[in-house]
């Protein structure tokens, strides 16, 4: 984008002015009506030139435009990359925006009228009238956003229709412009601290109704929170050292799911002492603290000196594009918004705030109230006379105040709140003045002591409120504190000490833990699990008081119904069905009753309780994870991948023993009974489905009481997306060893790759790629590494009231015994090592490694397990593989020889010299490895070069094929 940096000459014709500027030529104009940036800026010279003092031109005839682009006779409007911005095309390009108030300027921009020309009508085939659409001129120099976007920002996060958070809107120039991008269906609420430009703001808004003028402090977002709704965009341009801080408060309070931040940092506003790149860098490093990750980083230049802009998506996992909204989105959303609060814990914040409240009152009353300063006293300034007064001058004006001052000739004034004590005093002070100027003695006292009685007492108190030294209130006082420190103080710490006994390491009430175990069965399947999960009473806080049995027939009646394509519309099983009614009516039926509404899709025709339906599922996720505790516990087989089912059913919001077709968007009993052939006993899983060709699909379930042809486009257009795991090999390995020995650290190493459902094409591999190499002994690589470490998508659960990352559980089972022989790691795989998908969003086929480290067996032999690993987020994508582990005599491992791996020291090192005085000391005698080493080296000399090197590439080789071993 092309702009001058001063104005320049007017495009088309001029407007027709009064007399002609005076001037030389390239200094004076005439006045025209489409110069520069101004509103009637004159034709000027190279730079602009300003008319003669008496010209008369237009409104501003004679001055040249603003700093700004030239204006062209034809503009061409094209629209950007960033919807609601347009370019304007003519002899300079320039970045504008539809004005949502024709015929009006906020900040004396220049404005362009496009003429568009209706199709002619069918009536009269007359050409209908042209409509005229205004853009205006978004100057670079003058908004920040507008520098990023012509910058080249990959995203702005604001379109039509967005609500936007705009921090330090100051006078409007820059919200007016965002106003036009969102449009009359979008919201911009404008924060602006300062007042002065706080009503420019409000002018402004008055003629904008999609701009919500806020004046108030952002770093105090509470206090605005019942004006602004939850935002798509927070844009901040506050300039202040806290930056970070006062967009990450209100991030956390209005940023929606998948909404994005931009941040305008200005580094001389944080640190005017460092250079701007180190200032940018700690910004970033401040808000990755607040658990916001940067996608990009631009400066601002050349349109801003020393700015940079930041741009953060809310979430820095990618996620799966779909266009499919499930009924009651609404619902569900505003349910992510309650977890959200939930977890930032608002009361705290609350409690929090209002301390801070009174500790600022409390510094307020500090500065406002009157300090008393002791006053020194002075006799001379008490009588009233000067310090070179004699002692003749002091009595003579002591006679006068005795005439004037003594309490017999002087009468109290009621005006000047004077009473008989007053007076007393006032002359008792006067007569002591008088006396310690004229007798010795006293005089003496105060030179010396500051006082004419002589030495005084003093003492040192603490200021108390006056109702805790009132006679009489003893016993109140005693009373108070003793409930303070007796009382309240134990209490405060027993809460606490108790509440962070009252979970557990899962996040989990204990008295809930041991319900969950006291469900606990080794035959239980994943149905079971769900009930097993209703038994928690984190519920309580969802359902409380008569909430707890509302609405509670009318839930089991909708889904105990007959389903279409099974018994019970919500998949229920008869044993579920019975465990259900075995229940007394109370919380626990209806948060069971709920959960399998939620997992059935049921419509309960009521919004209360679908709200609660959607509620409880977010709560009975986090659950799980406790029961996946306890199974490892107990380390049976079964009831843990009941767990891990239970927990994929719950994600996906589809019922146990259900087809995984139901994971697709759209996908109906009746789409999926065409898919499976009408009569299937058992259900194709999502990768046969996908893998059939694209007419088969279609012919299956595209159709009458079927799919439409936009419907199933969604749902295979999701499917393409979800990151399958497919293991291509899975073997053991001792790092640094060739062959596992007993009570061996033995990793267990998966290699795998992410290949949606239904991909074709897909490469071959690369037996290199197979292979796993020992990691750099350096610890700075490793941490490289593991920075490096790429999210997979977030998984696809549209029903599923939060953002939930894959993750991956692996672990090692003995199928006989039914037991677990090796548990999953305690944190389960949820990053790769490479890209999973480009930046197109096709699959990347790289190969994967997954690691898991064990305990090796004590005794050699060969032991066979079956390996799980098993996705928590989908249905049917799991793996299951018999592997086997071979243990081996540790005879037969080789020994490292000593020669490859354990070089001489430097002879002017001082290990060097260590072993040289060794060497001396027994008599000159070399080592066994030293001989060895000169018997090489004199084998090299005489030319047996031949057997060296086949020496030498036979050890190659065999290192080389360790892992092909293996």
């Amino acid at each position: 984008m092309a702009f001058a940096p001063r104005g320049g000459r007017a495009g088309g014709r001029g407007g027709r002015g009064g007399g002609r500027g005076g001037g030389p030529p390239g200094r004076g104009g005439r006045g025209g009506s489409r110069g520069g940036f101004g509103d009637r800026g004159g034709r000027g010279g190279t730079r602009g030139g300003r008319g003669a003092p008496r010209g008369r031109g237009a409104v501003r005839g004679g001055r040249g435009g603003k700093p700004g682009a030239r204006g062209g006779a034809k503009t061409i409007i094209e629209p950007h990359r960033h919807p609601g911005t347009f370019i304007a095309r003519g002899k300079e390009d320039m970045l504008v925006t539809r004005n949502l108030t024709p015929g009006e300027a906020v900040y004396g921009e220049k404005r362009i009228s496009t003429e568009v020309t209706s199709q002619p009508g069918e009536t009269n085939g007359e050409v209908a009238p042209a409509t005229k659409i205004e853009y205006r001129v978004w100057n670079p120099f003058r908004s920040k956003l507008a520098a990023g976007i012509l910058g080249g920002i990959d995203e702005i996060f604001m379109k039509p229709g967005s609500k936007v958070l705009y921090l330090g809107a100051a006078s409007g120039t820059s919200v007016s412009h965002v106003s036009d991008i969102v449009g009359p269906d979008g919201t911009v609420f404008a924060v602006e601290f300062s007042h002065r430009s706080g009503r420019d703001l409000i002018n402004m808004a008055t003629h904008r109704p999609n701009i919500i003028p806020i004046i108030e402090d952002a770093r105090h977002p509470l206090k605005y929170r019942f004006l602004v709704s939850m935002v798509d965009c927070i844009f901040a341009d506050v300039a202040q050292p806290d930056q970070a801080r006062i967009v990450a408060m209100n991030a956390h309070l209005f940023l929606k799911t998948g909404g994005g931040i931009l941040i305008s940092i200005k580094a001389n506003c944080i640190d005017s002492t460092a250079p701007p790149e180190q200032v940018f860098a700690r910004e970033v490093v401040k808000l990755r603290e607040e658990r916001m990750k940067p996608r990009e980083q631009i400066t601002l230049e050349p349109f801003e000196r020393d700015h940079a802009m930041v741009a953060y998506p809310q979430n820095t996992a990618p996620r799966i594009k779909s266009d499919f909204q499930p009924d009651h989105a609404n619902l569900i959303e505003g349910q992510r918004r309650k977890q959200k609060r939930r977890e930032l814990k608002t009361k705290r914040m609350l409690t929090t705030f209002a301390g801070w409240l009174l500790m600022a009152y409390m510094v307020y009353l500090m500065l406002v109230t009157a300090r008393l300063t002791s006053k020194i006293w002075d006799p001379y300034e008490v009588l009233g006379i000067s310090r070179s007064a004699d002692e003749k001058a002091i009595k003579s004006h002591y006679r006068r105040l005795s005439i004037t001052h003594h309490p017999d000739k002087r009468q109290p004034d009621a005006a000047k709140n004077e009473t008989i004590e007053t007076i007393n005093d006032e002359w008792v002070d006067i007569t002591k003045a008088f006396k310690t100027l004229t007798d010795e003695e006293i005089r003496n006292n105060y030179l010396q002591y500051g006082h004419p009685d002589g030495k005084q007492s003093f003492s040192i108190g603490i200021a108390l409120p006056q109702f805790i030294v009132t006679e009489g209130n003893g016993k109140y006082v005693l009373l108070l504190y003793g409930a303070l420190l007796g009382v309240l103080l134990p209490y405060l710490v027993g809460r606490w000490w108790y509440g962070t006994q009252r979970v557990t390491r899962e996040k989990v009430l204990v008295s809930t833990a041991g319900k969950l175990f006291r469900e606990y069965n080794e035959e239980i399947d994943a149905g079971g699990v769900i009930g097993a999960l209703s038994a928690g009473d984190e519920y309580q806080e969802a359902l409380k008081g008569n909430k707890a049995e509302l609405g509670l027939n009318t839930v089991e009646k909708k889904i105990t119904a007959k389903g279409q394509s099974t018994p019970m519309i919500s998949g229920m099983a008869e044993k579920d069905r019975d465990k259900l009614q075995d229940l007394e009516g109370g919380l626990r039926r209806k948060i069971l009753a709920l959960l399998w509404a939620y997992l059935g899709r049921v419509e309960l025709d009521d919004r209360t309780l679908d709200d609660e339906k959607f509620e409880v599922a977010p709560t009975a996720l986090a659950l799980s994870e406790s029961f996946i505790a306890i199974a490892l516990a107990f380390g049976n087989t079964k009831p843990l991948l009941s767990a891990f089912y239970a927990r994929q059913h719950l994600i996906q919001a589809i019922p146990p023993r259900s087809s995984p077709l139901l994971q697709l968007p759209n996908m109906t009993p009746a789409a999926i009974s065409a898919a499976e052939g009408g009569n299937s006993k058992k259900h194709i899983s999502l990768q046969t489905f996908m893998n059939s060709p694209d007419h088969v699909r279609q012919k299956q379930v595209v159709g009458s009481g079927l799919l439409t042809q936009a419907q199933y486009k969604v749902a295979i257009q999701t499917a393409s997306q979800i990151p399958a795991l497919v293991v291509e090999k899975a073997f053991f390995k001792v790092q640094g060893e060739r062959h596992v020995i007993p009570n061996s650290l033995v990793s267990l190493i998966i290699k795998g790759r992410i290949i949606p459902p239904g991909t074709r094409n897909i490469p071959a591999i690369n037996e290199k790629d197979l292979l796993d190499k020992d990691p750099p002994e350096t610890t700075k690589a490793s941490q490289e590494v593991e920075e490096k470490r790429i999210q997979p998508p977030l998984a696809h659960a549209p029903y599923l009231a939060r953002d939930h990352a894959p993750r991956w559980y692996l672990f090692l089972g003995d199928s006989k015994q039914g037991k677990i022989a090796v548990p999953p790691p305690q944190t389960p795989f949820t990053t790769f090592d490479k890209p999973v998908f480009d930046d197109q969003g096709r699959p990347t086929f790289n190969m994967q490694t997954l690691k898991m480290q064990f305990g090796a067996p004590p005794q050699v032999g060969e032991y066979k397990f079956v390996m799980h690993l098993v996705c928590d987020s989908y249905v049917g994508l799991d793996t299951k593989l018999e592997v086997t582990l071979v243990v081996e005599d540790p005879a037969k491992a080789e020994e490292i020889d000593e020669d490859e791996e354990i070089s001489e020291p430097e002879e002017d090192s001082l290990a060097g010299q260590m072993q040289a005085l060794k060497g001396n000391a027994n008599g000159g005698q070399t080592s066994k490895k030293s001989r060895k080493a000169q018997s090489v080296d004199e084998e090299d000399d005489s030319g047996s070069d031949t057997e060296g090197d086949e020496a030498e590439t036979e050890s190659e080789t065999d290192t080389d094929t360790d892992t092909d071993e293996e």
